[in-house]
């Protein structure tokens, strides 16, 4: 079985489905450690892993798809490679940086939150619990009250204290505007960022509003994956909330992730939240096959 494991290692196919893989191969190798292999595997595993890691989570700690669904998946195989480890004994293993991103990219999904503690659909996703991930996090950082807070729906811990409780991800592109972290608070997301390296949508300058727990303005999150009218529909412009011009969607090119902050005047203040968009690309049909994913 162990042949079985490092050919999962040396034969990974990227993406989320890589970071899978290697948690399968890892956890194979810790349940298993009377395999003369097992400590090859497991080193081996966390050394594609970290590197997975730092390519993946953007400088804002979001996963580079840009869609919560497929963050919590990453955040997933992390965790459990985490638990194992300190289950087993083999933490001292763990890359120090681990701690960092899984630390920042904990803390993008809260500061991404809505007041009904679910995250905003954006790109290919369907209504993510905020504390999917941070009860993951929570069980890594236990010290960090914000976690406990919004865990606990507000019954415990501490809302994040800073100048206002909106907030940019300049990486994603994602300004979330909120007026507090109360159960009945304003809420508003304005996607101005990239496609995301995955499941694109015809989406720039999308916005998903809440007040308290009830979505005012809707986004289904595209749908099942398949190849037809509707899913084509899901993932274009007329399935969001953003700007039809000449009855003609987005279409929507590169880039996919940014190498530097989107410029978007963000100010944020006791007073009022603020940021632009720009949408420069073409209106149309798309050029060649339909993008499904």
């Amino acid at each position: 079985m162990y042949e079985q494991a490092e050919f999962l290692l040396d034969h990974t196919t990227g993406g989320n489905w890589l970071l899978m893989e290697c948690t399968g191969a890892y956890t194979f190798a810790v349940v298993f450690p009377e395999f003369k292999n097992s400590a090859k595997i497991r080193k081996k595993a966390i050394k594609i892993l970290m590197k997975e890691l730092k390519l993946q989570i953007l400088p804002d700690g979001f996963q580079y798809e840009l869609s919560p669904d497929y963050h919590s998946v990453f955040y997933s195989c992390f965790y459990n490679v985490f638990a194992l480890a300190k289950a087993y004994g083999f933490e001292k293993e763990i890359d120090l940086e681990f701690y960092d991103i899984m630390k920042n990219a904990a803390m993008a999904i809260l500061k991404m939150s809505t007041p009904a503690f679910t995250q905003p659909c954006t790109n290919d996703c369907f209504t993510i619990k905020t504390d999917w991930i941070l009860k993951k996090a929570e069980e890594i950082f236990p010290e960090i009250e914000a976690f406990k807070y919004s865990n606990s729906k507000r019954a415990e811990g501490t809302p994040l204290n800073d100048y206002t409780a909106s907030y940019l991800l300049p990486y994603a592109g994602f300004c979330v505007m909120r007026n507090d972290w109360g159960e009945d608070s304003l809420y508003m997301c304005f996607d101005v960022g990239p496609t995301g390296n995955a499941h694109i949508h015809m989406d720039k300058l999308n916005i998903n509003i809440f007040k308290g727990s009830e979505e005012l303005i809707f986004d289904d999150g595209g749908g099942n994956y398949e190849i037809s009218d509707m899913r084509n529909y899901a993932i274009s412009s007329f399935n969001h909330n953003v700007v039809i011009v000449d009855e003609k969607g987005q279409n929507r090119e590169e880039p996919k992730i940014l190498d530097k902050p989107v410029d978007c005047g963000w100010i944020t203040n006791d007073k009022f939240d603020y940021a632009f968009g720009v949408y420069d690309d073409t209106f149309g049909e798309k050029k060649g096959k339909t993008r499904n994913t």
